[in-house]
This record gives structure tokens, C-alpha cells and sequence, in this order.
């Protein structure tokens, strides 16, 4: 659950940014709910890159005006 280089940009990119382009896409199309895989532990306090942007998607999901379920797998 690591990438190249130490700033997860890769990740960001991944989750942060492109979750925040689905919730504005969503909200153009009139489009309800959001169904956000993420993973477990996410939100725990995870120190990895990967852990913390899944936790900045997963607030942009939370804050945003969408009915939401997100899902956290092992």
C-alpha cells in the first residue's frame, strides 16, 4: 500500500481529487447516491499515504450533499 516517491501524490490524485470531480459530476447530473468504496482501517489513524487520503475522500463524501454508503473491506 505504498507508491513511488514519499508525498502520495499518486494517492491524492486517486482518491482525493477524483472523488471530489465525482461529487461535483454527480451533482451537475442530478445524481443522489454515492456508493464509496474505501478500505479498512481507514479513518483509524493509519499512517500510510494510501490509509490517509482514503480518509480525506471519504470526508469529501461525508460533507458533500449526497445520500452516501460507504463501504470498507478487508
Amino acid at each position: 500500500l505504498n507508491e513511488k516517491g514519499y508525498d502520495g501524490s499518486g494517492f491524492r490524485r486517486a482518491h482525493v481529487e477524483l472523488t471530489r470531480i465525482v461529487i461535483d459530476a454527480m451533482g451537475r447530473a442530478g445524481v443522489r447516491r454515492l456508493l464509496q468504496m474505501s478500505a479498512l482501517r481507514t479513518g483509524d489513524g493509519g499512517q500510510s499515504w494510501y490509509l490517509k487520503t482514503r480518509a480525506e475522500a471519504e470526508a469529501l463524501v461525508r460533507a458533500s450533499s449526497l445520500d452516501w454508503t460507504i463501504f470498507r473491506p478487508g
